[in-house]
């Protein structure tokens, strides 16, 4: 177990609070007013990414590291290389960070798993339990669809979606792909949905791809009339006129013509992926 905190935001020399921040004791403290006392940090197994260091080559600000397990109180401020534990009423501007002290670290990934239902459908509090077994960590799945949040630890996409598949396999008996998106993915996703808006949320898809389709692929748009889709990348957007159910344009469709996997969402699933994995 190890940890650092940081400096005070806003001071103009090491280790000194700035002026419009208020005198404290050489030894730094938490939220709760106990003292702090500074333990030289290690590097962690499983490829978790150091603490901070005190050369200033870490991060603005975040949560105190600690090896392992997120530490409960306050919040890390910083100017110059060292660094110190602040109070919320410390001035100066914040940057959230995970509990291994990186800002925007602390961002998931989602495994959206396909094909889930009816003959395959699994029970979410099980499948957490399982994943959490085979070693993910933060695990939190929305709706009973196989949306699966969790800290990818390190880990490649193609290395999460193998280890979600597998577990899935060994634990339920279904082989079901599995593709992986970050929250920067998913938030960039959202925003080039040029359908976004015009329709019901329900209405509008994103089917995720687990890789581009090849570029000499091309589609007839008006194929799928009167619902429409734009293929951009590893995504394709389509918007329903009436109904999703009745519609050609399923995952399966674009499956076939373009050589890939891939598993859809709705608009509004979206948006609350997008908030979950934030």
């Amino acid at each position: 177990m190890s940890w650092r905190p940081c400096a005070w935001a806003g001071s103009s020399r090491t280790g000194t609070p700035s002026s419009a921040s208020p005198q404290r004791s050489s030894m730094p403290r938490s939220w709760s007013g106990r003292p702090v006392r500074r333990r030289t940090s290690r590097s962690t197994s499983g490829g978790r990414s150091p603490a901070p260091s005190s050369s200033g080559t870490g991060p603005s600000c975040g949560r105190l590291w600690r090896a392992g397990t997120p530490w409960r109180t306050g919040l890390l401020w910083r100017t110059g290389p060292s660094w110190r534990a602040g109070p919320p009423s410390t001035p100066g501007a914040l940057l959230p960070c995970d509990a291994r002290g990186y800002a925007g670290a602390m961002s998931k990934s989602v495994a959206l798993i396909r094909g889930v239902g009816g003959p395959t459908a699994l029970r979410m509090p099980a499948l957490r339990s399982a994943l959490e077994d085979g070693g993910l960590e933060g695990v939190v799945t929305l709706q009973v669809a196989g949306n699966v949040v969790f800290e990818p630890g390190g880990r490649s996409a193609s290395a999460c979606a193998e280890l979600v598949r597998r577990t899935v396999r060994e634990s339920f008996g279904h082989d079901l792909p599995v593709v992986i998106r970050s929250h920067r993915q998913l938030a960039a996703a959202a925003r080039r949905n040029p359908f976004v808006g015009t329709q019901e949320g329900r209405w509008v898809m994103t089917v995720f791809l687990d890789r581009p389709p090849r570029a000499d692929t091309v589609l007839d748009p008006a194929s799928g009339t009167p619902d429409l889709f734009v293929v951009d990348g590893r995504e394709v957007f389509v918007r329903h006129a009436e109904s999703v159910a009745t519609s050609k344009l399923q995952s399966t469709w674009f499956e076939k013509r373009l050589g890939v996997i891939g598993t859809a969402r709705n608009a509004n699933t979206v948006a609350k992926l997008v908030r979950l994995t934030a």
